[in-house]
């Protein structure tokens, strides 16, 4: 969880602002009820949810600037995704 609050700050950092993310529960599967930790970004049109494949870099990650690392990834991926809130 450290992890994901650690991204969520990286995020905010990372975009000057333009997006807040924060860690979601996010019902996965009912017949075991499991809840899954998810990153939500709002971005000032809407919300969304970062991809599986950013979301496990982030697990995988060994230190602070793995993480950051991993946010960056993500931001580069989908750059029109994390400029949309207007100052």
């Amino acid at each position: 969880m450290a992890k994901l609050d650690l991204a969520c700050d990286y995020f905010s950092v990372l975009t000057n602002g333009r997006v807040e993310a924060k860690i979601e529960s996010i019902w996965m599967d009912y017949g075991a009820r499991l809840w899954y930790k998810q990153i939500v970004i709002y971005n000032g049109n809407g919300s969304f949810q970062i991809s599986p494949n950013d979301r496990q870099r982030i697990f995988n990650a060994a230190d602070d600037a793995d993480i950051e690392q991993a946010v960056m990834a993500a931001i580069d991926e989908y750059p029109r995704l994390y400029n949309m809130k207007e100052d």
